[in-house]
């Protein structure tokens, strides 16, 4: 028999085209009719605005919608759809919806609500990762009650890194491919994919549907509810895998690296500064590089595009990185540090945009 028709029936790939159509269609009616639904755009001025019109900011939410609608009637028992991963994944998506179209949820509240609803979560769920890391795994596992903390730290900060690279065309959608694509990986060299296939697939493909709208034109982005939710949900899937104790954690990290980083940056930069890490500035490392090589003249709109290219050494290579920690897993530690390395290097060189 041939191994893809194994790895993906023609059934599924008829369901998949279905989810496909859904898509383009739902996407191209809100880009069609973008200029009615801008009453629903709050035109508020960020320090972190890039583009001078308005973007629908509706593709994750969209991404959701069609999820959602074909696990429930393709894959109805799927583990995504438990309750105690469900609701708390609504919650997070009406809340970003609520900050989407009005634009009055502040920062605290949203990441507050991130927060819970990954404590319910975490305590629901019947069993969590170990962690392959000295002194910490071992005091996590002693006392629980900071093993949820620890995790719930992470789905906060998965969430919101990605939202935080959203506002450059294809960043965001680029990441979340990438960790998707990891995933895919560390699954099928175990040979357990075919448990979840569905579920990555369908959302695979949402996302690589998405970035043909996002990337290089920015005719639509993730927008608050659909960044918090895809990255939350992207943890969840991490979590869940790393579950098998035969892995290594620390390629987890790897996975996640990119975002997880912006915002551990970006609290710690902020807190050295007297700033609260929730107040939004134009000093992360996405935007930083986008205004220098921009330099002072105008640009199109897709030329933010170019800058995400340039950081892909941040999302791209974990999802390759992992393929190589399955075989040698020593070289987890080594692929962090080289990374936390460039980041930084990056980061301190690049000038901020005020100066």
């Amino acid at each position: 028999m041939n191994p893809f028709y194994q790895l993906v029936s023609l059934e599924l790939l008829f369901s998949l085209s279905i989810l496909s159509i859904l898509f383009i269609s739902l996407t191209f009616l809100v880009i069609f009719f973008k200029s009615k639904l801008s009453i629903f755009i709050p035109n508020y001025n960020s320090v972190q605005k890039i583009h001078n019109s308005i973007v629908p900011p509706f593709g994750g939410t969209i991404i959701a919608l069609c999820y959602y609608s074909y696990l429930f009637f393709y894959k109805p028992s799927a583990w995504i759809l438990d309750w105690y991963i469900l609701f708390p994944a609504i919650f997070i998506l009406v809340v970003g919806i609520i900050e989407d179209t009005k634009g009055n949820v502040s920062a605290n509240i949203r990441f507050a609500i991130i927060f819970f609803a990954s404590i319910i979560y975490l305590i629901s769920t019947p069993e969590l990762p170990k962690l392959d890391v000295k002194i910490i795994g071992p005091f996590l596992e002693d006392y629980y009650f900071l093993k949820i903390l620890f995790f719930a730290i992470g789905l906060t900060a998965l969430s919101n890194g990605l939202n935080m690279i959203d506002g450059m065309n294809g960043l965001a959608g680029f990441t979340a491919l990438s960790i998707l694509t990891g995933i895919t990986s560390v699954l099928v060299l175990n040979q357990k994919f075919d448990f979840i296939k569905v579920e990555i697939l369908s959302l695979s493909i949402l996302v690589i549907l998405f970035l043909l709208y996002n990337f290089p034109y920015g005719k639509i982005f993730l927008g608050d509810a659909g960044a918090y939710w895809l990255g939350w949900i992207l943890g969840v899937y991490v979590i869940d895998m790393y579950i098998d104790q035969n892995l290594n954690s620390w390629s987890a990290i790897l996975l996640i690296f990119y975002p997880c980083t912006e915002v551990l940056f970006s609290t710690i930069r902020k807190l050295l500064q007297g700033k609260s890490p929730l107040k939004p500035d134009n000093e992360h490392l996405h935007i930083k590089l986008y205004y220098m090589l921009k330099g002072p003249s105008e640009r199109k709109l897709e030329f933010n595009s170019f800058t995400t290219l340039c950081l892909m050494p941040f999302w791209f290579c974990s999802c390759i990185a992992v393929v190589w920690v399955h075989f040698y897993s020593f070289l987890a530690i080594y692929f962090i540090f080289i990374m936390v390395v460039i980041y930084t290097y990056y980061y301190i060189f690049i000038p901020n945009p005020r100066d």
